[in-house]
């Protein structure tokens, strides 16, 4: 049966070209460059492979494909499959976690070889808390809030958060896998506790 490929053209010597991940390629080249029969040299065929004149994308990054004096640059894009967030230890007032004004996502978008690990950031409630573009969320008043993590291919994730008198006291990751993590902290005298559960 016959395979259909997505084609590039190759018309000079330097040329870059975007592949998607699992893309199965051929190139065919401008007869000004003398290129006949080949066999192609791939700098990390940990990215593409070759087989029987097809080029597959394999992982996401970047490469060349080396025919005769000709270099082809190659960039496998990779989507982003999975995104998890935790929080740091400490919060942005150094003082823990726990009664925070501030505190810092961390977003880990995976696989490792994504392309573009960029995120974006929103509050169900910005009376409640605020989130900027890097992650930080700052504590208004009292009252529950999720931040929703969100890859740029529209993989999302969410965490909960709680505040008291606009001090974060409590939270929880909703989709994400997170070993249990429970802590205590004493501010002015007021026991705030944290519990991180895995909700299913």
């Amino acid at each position: 049966r016959g395979e259909t490929y997505k084609t590039y053209t190759i018309s000079e010597d330097g040329q870059e070209i975007e592949v998607e991940y699992g893309e199965e390629f051929i190139l065919v080249f401008d007869p000004e460059l003398g290129i006949g029969k080949y066999e192609p040299t791939i700098k990390n065929n940990s990215l593409i492979t070759y087989l029987n004149s097809v080029f597959t994308g394999i992982d996401g990054g970047e490469t060349e494909i080396e025919i005769g004096e000709i270099t082809i640059k190659v960039k496998v894009i990779r989507h982003a499959e999975s995104v998890s967030i935790k929080t740091l230890d400490e919060g942005i007032e150094g003082e823990g976690i726990t009664g925070s004004k501030e505190i810092e996502l961390i977003p880990t978008v995976l696989p490792n070889t994504t392309t573009d690990k960029s995120v974006t950031y929103s509050s169900s409630d910005e009376t409640i808390a605020i989130v900027d573009e890097n992650g930080i969320v700052t504590f208004l008043k009292q009252g529950e809030v999720t931040i929703t993590v969100k890859t740029e291919n529209g993989v999302t994730n969410t965490i909960k958060l709680h505040s008291t008198y606009g001090y974060l006291t409590d939270f929880e990751l909703v989709e994400t896998n997170i070993e249990h993590r429970y802590v205590e902290n004493d501010k002015e005298s007021n026991k705030v506790t944290i519990s991180v559960t895995n909700l299913e």
